[in-house]
């Protein structure tokens, strides 16, 4: 199999794992809230207003759907982060979306690369995905939308980092080349 053929299968098992890793979670996550407690869901007036109240500053912006979107600024130590905040359009999910890095040619990505990265996907709670339409890979963090309180959303938060943070060698392709370990490069 040429490598073209074994990258554009990495790919789409990226884009098809994180699929099945969200639907796995939100199946399990309906199963279990008539149990959950039901606190006051964010809706999209308080979501701009709940992430100002952690110190956020966001940046609110319409899809194309209409919906309300936060952008707000992450800085930990040298790394600074720019992700989406959004609620699902039915509001059960408040999904939180970084944007990593753009692969240049995708066709030319290393599979083991790829497959580590899909190893990575915590349960779909924090996932890996790419955008098709400019090759962006992105890590995923969806929160029910009930009891999200500042604690918990900055927990989750730094969770996410951590996980961006020591994948870095994953999902930025200028660092595959000083990874000894890959093979099938390109």
């Amino acid at each position: 199999m040429k490598q073209g053929t074994r990258s554009r299968l990495a790919l789409g098992m990226l884009l098809a794992l994180g699929f099945v890793g969200l639907m796995t979670w939100r199946l399990s996550a309906e199963s279990q809230d008539d149990n959950r407690p039901r606190g006051r869901p964010l809706t999209e007036r308080r979501l701009a207003d709940f992430l100002d109240g952690l110190g956020y500053e966001p940046k609110e912006s319409e899809a194309d759907n209409g919906a309300i979107i936060c952008k707000i600024k992450l800085q930990m130590d040298t790394w600074t982060f720019a992700p989406t905040v959004e609620l699902s359009p039915d509001k059960s999910i408040c999904w939180v979306v970084v944007g990593l890095q753009r692969l240049p040619n995708p066709d030319r990505a290393p599979r083991d690369v790829l497959i580590r990265l899909l190893q990575e996907n915590d349960a779909g709670l924090r996932f890996f995905s790419m955008d098709k339409k400019n090759y962006l890979i992105k890590v995923n963090l969806p929160m029910p939308n009930y009891e999200i309180s500042p604690t918990s959303f900055r927990q989750q938060i730094d969770f996410m980092i951590a996980m961006i943070r020591r994948t870095e060698n994953l999902w930025n392709p200028k660092k595959w080349d000083k990874d000894e370990g890959l093979s099938d490069r390109p």
